[in-house]
């Protein structure tokens, strides 16, 4: 793809990101949350935005495909797609707490080639482009991660992770709540690793390119996933997940691979996802 195309992706997305922003602070503290089939929130704010944000792509770009949490989940194949997040961090959302936004990817022939993660209440905005770099508030995102030692620094880790999972890493676990967000701290340095049990594509899309922009690392979490990227087409998204680590760099990502291990109690319920092809199986 030719770099001014790019741009003007790019540059759509961020104006796509601001406007879903604008539009979330405006339904804080009103309309309905409820829970979907699979157990999660979802508010009237995820389905405002998203029926807002792919008329606005289908307007700017009709011969675009669109792959959305709240509407169409079946990745048809078109050569550039958009994978959108209206509102990651959901529960986060209807509860008050800061840590949610909008996630908007771009991908090319099934792979990331522009990511945004919109972070209203946290005045952040991230964005990449592949070959491109990644970026906060248009400074560069790269080096070491931060951490005044091993003991003293960050791991972003999802609620699964807890449950799931026994993680004798040394750094402090923290609970953000967004899936994006996690891979954005990676990204950023103020977390050296993270851990996602069960994102969806579209949690990851824009965190994957931001990950591998700022020199990061992402694979997957347990044995036997597959890689989220490139696509397939005609896959059904909705209740496909993909076990995640990401990390600052290689050998923590490794670290992480390494000594991570499921819990007796929960060790059914992983063997029968991946006996689904990593199919989401109900609790």
């Amino acid at each position: 793809m030719d770099e001014k195309t790019k741009d003007t992706l790019l540059r759509f997305a961020r104006q796509l990101g601001r406007e879903a922003a604008r539009q979330l602070l405006s339904w804080r503290g009103r309309g309905e949350a409820s829970l979907k089939r699979d157990g999660t929130v979802v508010t009237d704010a995820d389905r405002a935005v998203d029926r807002w944000l792919c008329e606005a792509i289908r307007e700017r770009f009709p011969d675009h495909g669109i792959l959305s949490e709240e509407a169409d989940t079946v990745y048809t194949g078109r050569p550039l797609t958009w994978v959108i997040d209206p509102l990651d961090g959901t529960t986060n959302f209807a509860l008050g707490i800061c840590y949610w936004g909008c996630s908007i990817a771009v991908v090319s022939h099934g792979e990331p080639i522009v990511g945004v993660l919109a972070m209203p209440e946290l005045e952040a905005t991230f964005w990449a482009s592949r070959d491109g770099g990644a970026f906060l508030d248009g400074e560069r995102l790269g080096g070491p991660a931060r951490g005044v030692s091993e003991t003293n620094s960050v791991m972003a880790l999802c609620s699964r992770s807890l449950r799931y999972l026994d993680l004798p890493m040394p750094q402090k676990g923290r609970l953000l709540g967004s899936a994006a967000y996690d891979l954005a701290a990676v990204a950023q340095g103020i977390a050296v690793g993270a851990t996602q049990v069960s994102p969806h594509i579209w949690d990851m899309a824009a965190g994957w390119l931001l990950l591998r922009e700022a020199g990061r690392q992402a694979g997957p979490l347990l044995p036997g996933v597959p890689d989220p990227f490139p696509m397939v087409p005609g896959l059904d998204y909705e209740d496909r997940i993909f076990p995640l680590a990401a990390g600052a760099d290689e050998e923590v990502l490794h670290k992480i691979q390494n000594v991570v291990r499921i819990r007796p109690e929960r060790a059914e319920r992983i063997d029968a996802w991946a006996a689904a092809g990593w199919r989401v199986v109900r609790e």
